[in-house]
């Protein structure tokens, strides 16, 4: 029996990925692969609220697909979640793009990206 479920609920202008349950190197490739579905051309937001655990693969793969979409993925850690502490101690808190709500992080991934141009 699963111990884990990803499942992505589009909602037009985002996407929304649930990880429930376990993330570690059993299943760290069907996040991957559901991540990559997801983010095919939308902007989305992870809420890890009832992610129980996250082992090193897990958080390689936020590594990994935030790297490949510059600032187009929210990952949403409430306070007191297990998971936010393990990326806080990690220092990907800094680096990853994690907020404590859905809704900053739909705020987060569908504000407008600002190109400047460089002065000449």
């Amino acid at each position: 029996m699963a111990n884990h479920s990803f499942e992505i609920i589009d909602h037009g202008t985002h996407r929304l990925v649930n990880v429930c349950g376990d993330v570690d190197l059993g299943n760290a490739k069907e996040l991957a692969a559901t991540l990559d579905s997801a983010s095919l051309g939308s902007p989305i937001v992870v809420d890890l609220s009832a992610c129980s655990y996250l082992d090193s693969t897990g958080l390689s793969i936020f590594v990994r697909h935030e790297r490949m979409r510059r600032r187009r993925t929210a990952i949403v850690a409430p306070p007191g979640n297990r998971t936010l502490h393990l990326l806080e101690i990690t220092g990907l808190a800094l680096t990853l793009n994690v907020v404590p709500t859905l809704d900053r992080g739909v705020a987060f991934c569908c504000e407008p990206i600002t190109v400047t141009a460089a002065a000449g």
